[in-house]
């Protein structure tokens, strides 16, 4: 029956019992068994040995994609049905955007090199997490692709997600959409980097950080058994007997630093290597480039909730160094036992950043140049945590900050990255971070805040600006200093330079009430006031369903309309917290900030007169409802999108790009897909950034005005030059309110939009990704071209050259005075 079904003369066994076994298996997996329904609905095969060890069920659950397991008492058998039950229901994703870098020999551009950090939930507290490396460049027709190391196409454009034949850079099996399989997991070694010795595994345990910061490569800083300065009370297990815990700590070291003491690979074996990395759930990698003569060394910097920071090498993927913070050495136990928990332990999975001394301006850590790498840790606690990374195999430890210190008395639990920029301060630049005061647990949900507005926070309701290299505290913003910092901050904040002369100008960040702020630094600080600023919108209001929070760092741009300039500063509304909540109604919005380029008299509108002002926040009914009016008349003050769908609502920043906003939108809905765990799913919204107005068909049902168009828009008798000004000549679409948004692919909250500009073959390329799946095709208009030009002096300059890969040439500049 097997061979009749499966179509083949031939099957594998060594008895009649096992005959065509593995190939049922085989085919259960890989066939589609409902093609009616979207994707593939394929059966996976999960073997139990009760009280036998058979290699027969190995087999059958390898060749059905499932996992054999062995089990010894009704106990053991219980926890392995609730271990394939938990599988069955987890799902492969992502939350954070991919990490890239910029070119270094064009820095317009980001290197073809691209990283995802992927992780695997399940019901207990270890979480499959990777880090996994593939190429983005033009494929053979010119569209912008994410490929795998063979330069086939990575994503399977069903699903957006990997195609199952794909290969990730390091991979040496094909691992598709797997997340444990390949990447840098598959790398880890109990040895060094070039056969070192143990595998670099860190850890500082002392008090006081000196000055100099503390070379982690020492013997004393190692996450070793042998390292007699890690405590059994700093791995939480003393129990009074001296013999199980001295056991208990040495197994617990020996897994932390990779050995296989539990044989979670079912070898046979318990002293050889673990190959796993612990999930990245909400850390973006990072990317430093490091000179190595006329080569370039590159290492991705990620960090995971078992409490690891992970740097890896570029090439080959295999890890230089990791390291665990004293604070996290606790959960190791936790993760080791790993039972069954409603609960996820979390360690560090705060952004990272970098702030590098990059002298000549190429990109790449020279010697003599300074890198620091800076990381807090979201719900794993609130600390920041710096290192001296200038040398890319000898990390230092140069400080830490803890939240509720003397200094940081409001820090929270640290979820908003450290903003690395430069400030002057006291009459020097001096090289600071900024970040928010952190995330208050009073905002998560419980049965007062399901129901009303939200409460004032006790922590997390600040802002401090600290010095890069120190750690020491310059300024830190305050209820004390303002009066209406009343709601945590997690947000990251937006810095900007308006005048583009290396200093931060401006930050803008929006809190727990729904309130949205701007600061002003003082230009040429000599003494007094460093930073002044206030509330320019509140956005909540009263109810339950008004009770917006802003987990989003804003989106500001700078816009020209009519001839005059602003500042448009974008972000959306949405309980992070409880993804899941569907009572309040959330919003998207653009405020405008008319004082571009110096600090406003007041912050907010005047709702008085010139002669009597009333300055006063901005509130939605002072911005243009655009939600189902499209040509509604304008406001000054900008615009807001309410999301309509039950607990539609925004998770990440948006990013503008040629006058359009696009952001993503997260919906606690069924997806609908019958072999998918109803977890939600996702859109993006493309909108014009002056008016809100849909700028694409992004669901594919608007028409032309003429009806003689074709599908790009030019009408048949038009040519694309109309020979006089260079231009194309587009007939007019008509878009609706539903043209603004796009069902992603993947199910699961989406991350942010990331804008990709990368060069193949000379060629420029441009695309948007959100994770894995490219679902917009966007016009980034013209994009900066070199244009090199020669003074002749009193005579005629010599002719302008543009940049050979451009089809179009930039007038000549014709003085000295062209800058």
């Amino acid at each position: 029956k097997v061979k009749s079904l499966l179509d083949i003369s031939s099957c594998s066994g060594d008895n009649k019992h096992e005959t065509c076994g593995r190939e049922l298996a085989t085919w259960l997996d890989e066939t589609d068994h409902n093609q009616n329904i979207s994707r593939t609905q394929n059966i996976s095969t999960y073997t139990i040995g009760f009280n036998i060890k058979s290699d027969f069920l190995n087999d059958l659950a390898t060749a059905g994609g499932g996992v054999y397991y062995e089990a010894s008492s009704s106990q053991q058998l219980v926890e392995k049905f609730q271990n394939i039950l938990g599988d069955v229901l987890s799902v492969d994703t992502s939350f954070v955007a991919p990490g890239a870098t910029v070119n270094q020999f064009n820095r317009l551009t980001h290197r073809n090199d691209i990283y995802f950090a992927l992780f695997k939930p399940n019901e207990r507290p270890g979480w499959d997490g990777n880090l996994k490396r593939y190429y983005v460049g033009a494929d053979n027709t010119g569209q912008i692709t994410i490929q795998d190391q063979d330069r086939n196409l990575a994503i399977n454009a069903e699903t957006g997600f990997f195609e199952d034949s794909a290969k990730s850079w390091w991979s040496t099996e094909v691992d598709g959409g797997s997340v444990p399989l390949g990447g840098a997991a598959s790398k880890i070694s109990l040895d060094g980097p070039g056969g070192s010795g143990d595998r670099n595994v860190f850890t500082f345990t002392g008090n006081n950080i000196p000055a100099n910061g503390v070379d982690l490569t020492e013997s004393a800083n190692r996450l070793h058994e042998d390292n007699a300065n890690i405590t059994n009370g700093m791995l939480n297990v003393s129990t009074g007997d001296n013999d199980r815990d001295a056991k208990r700590r040495e197994e617990l070291l020996q897994w932390a630093r990779g050995v296989d003491v539990q044989d979670e690979d079912l070898d046979g074996e318990i002293d050889d290597v673990r190959k796993h990395i612990g999930d990245p759930m909400h850390a973006r990698p990072v990317i430093l480039n490091y000179e190595n003569g006329e080569n370039t060394h590159t290492t991705i910097f990620v960090a995971t909730n078992e409490g690891m920071l992970h740097a890896i090498e570029q090439n080959y993927g295999t890890e230089l160094y990791a390291f665990m913070p004293k604070e996290l050495l606790k959960n190791i136990n936790p993760f080791f036992e790993n039972q069954q928990s409603t609960k996820h332990p979390y360690g560090l999975d705060g952004d990272l950043s970098i702030w590098h001394e990059d002298t000549n301006e190429n990109v790449t850590v020279d010697p003599g140049e300074k890198a620091y790498l800076f990381v807090g840790m979201r719900r794993g606690g609130s600390n920041y945590y710096a290192f001296d990374v200038s040398d890319r195999l000898k990390p230092r430890l140069m400080w830490t900050i803890e939240g509720g210190s003397d200094d940081f008395p409001d820090l929270g639990q640290t979820w908003s990255k450290a903003v690395p920029t430069t400030i002057t301060h006291k009459n020097k630049d001096v090289d600071v971070l900024i970040f928010g005061g952190g995330y208050s647990t009073n905002q998560d949900p419980n049965a007062a805040n399901l129901k009303a507005t939200q409460t004032p926070d006790s922590v997390g309701n600040a802002i401090y600006i600290v010095n890069a290299e120190t750690g020491k505290r310059i300024w830190s913003g305050t209820d004390s200093l303002f009066s209406d910092m009343k709601y945590s901050i997690p947000a990251d904040i937006r810095v900007i330079d308006i005048n583009a002369d290396g200093r931060a100008d401006q930050m803008y960040v929006g809190d727990m009430g729904g309130q949205l702020w701007r600061f002003d630094f003082t230009a040429f600080h000599h003494n007094g006031e460093l930073v002044s600023g206030g509330v320019i919108a509140k956005l909540n209001g009263s109810g339950a369903k008004n009770a917006r929070r802003f987990y989003a760092e804003p989106d500001v741009a700078l816009v020209a309309r009519n001839g005059q300039r602003f500042l448009s500063v974008s972000v959306g509304s949405g309980w992070r917290a409880h993804p899941l909540n569907t009572n309040v109604q959330d919003r998207f919005y653009m405020i405008r900030q008319k004082n571009v380029y110096s600090k406003p008299d007041h912050y907010g509108i005047n709702k008085g007169s010139v002669a009597s002002p009333d300055w006063q926040p901005i509130v939605e009914a002072d911005l243009n409802n655009i939600t189902d009016d499209l040509d509604k008349a304008d406001k000054e003050n900008g615009w807001m999108l309410e999301l309509e769908n039950a607990g539609e609502k925004v998770m990440g920043n948006s990013i503008t790009i040629n006058n359009q906003v696009i952001f993503t939108v997260y919906e606690p809905v069924a997806t609908g897909d019958a072999c998918s765990p109803a977890i939600g799913g996702g859109s993006i919204y493309v909108v014009d950034v002056l008016t809100g107005k849909p700028t694409l068909d992004l669901d594919g049902s608007d028409k032309l005005d003429d009806d003689n168009s074709d599908d790009t828009g030019l009408s048949e008798n038009d040519d694309a030059n109309d020979g006089s000004e260079n231009k194309l000549i587009f007939k007019s679409r008509t878009l609706t309110k539903t043209d603004r948004k796009r069902g992603l692919k993947q199910d699961g909250i989406p991350p942010p939009p990331t804008a990709l500009i990368t060069e193949t073959d000379g060629e420029i390329g441009t695309t948007i990704l959100v994770s894995t799946e490219q679902p917009v095709e966007l016009d980034f208009a013209n994009l900066t071209q070199r244009t090199y030009w020669q003074d002749k002096g009193r005579g005629q300059p010599e002719p302008a050259a543009a940049n050979p890969t451009s089809s179009d040439s930039a007038p000549a500049q014709s003085s000295t005075d062209a800058h």
